[in-house]
Order: structure tokens, then sequence, then C-alpha cells
């Protein structure tokens, strides 16, 4: 996925304009107490002057992995953090989803494929 992502929150949808497009094009979507956070293509939030953070890529692993596996995103996580590459994952029912820094993403690429390599 080549797209650029950033993190917003919605306090209230009322508070944004163009909220309907917004929320159509999150790819990710998470309420908490503090506020809705939504993954959204940086594009489009540009499109409306709408402050983001953490400019990232998506990387899907294409693993389907159970919901109750143990140690699995654990083990990824730990070599990501060696390298001090900060990631944000979003489980999905079928696949895991890591967030990382945009300017991140091909090394940490890298990264996955020396860990399946070296998986069998």
């Amino acid at each position: 996925d080549d797209q650029v992502y950033g993190f917003i929150s919605i306090k209230t949808p009322e508070e944004m304009k163009n909220y309907s497009e917004i929320k159509s094009s999150s790819i990710f979507t998470f309420a908490e107490a503090e506020g809705t956070t939504e993954v959204v293509p940086v594009s489009v939030l540009q499109k409306y002057d709408i402050q983001y953070e953490y400019p990232c890529k998506k990387i899907t692993l294409k693993i389907h992995s159970s919901l109750e596996a143990v140690g699995f995103l654990a083990h990824i996580l730990e070599k990501l953090a060696k390298q001090g590459i900060s990631c944000n994952v979003a489980s999905g029912f079928y696949h895991d989803h890591l967030f990382v820094r945009a300017e991140e993403a091909e090394q940490v690429m890298r990264l996955l494929k020396v860990v399946i390599d070296n998986a069998h």
C-alpha cells in the first residue's frame, strides 16, 4: 500500500466540516472516551486542511492468524523496537496491520522479510 495515512481524533462529527467524506475515506476507526480515532489518507486530510499526526504507511501481514494467537505480533514488534521503529497495530478479523512512519516503511518491509525467512 503506497498510500500515506494520518491519524486524527474527532470528538463529535458535528465539529468537523466534510465529516462524511472523512469517514468514508477512513480505513480504521476506534472509539475512545476522548474521541474517535480515524486513519485517513493524507491526501484527503490535506484537501480539507485538517491537522493530523503520524504520517504513516499501512503494512498488512498476509498471514491469517487466529484472534487468539499468542506471541505472533510480540515477536515482530520486538524486532521493530530493537531497530527503534515506531509501530501502531490494528488487528482485523483476518489480518494484522502495521502502521509505520512513511519514511521507515521500506526498512520495515526488509525486516519482515528477514523474520519470515528465519521462520522457515
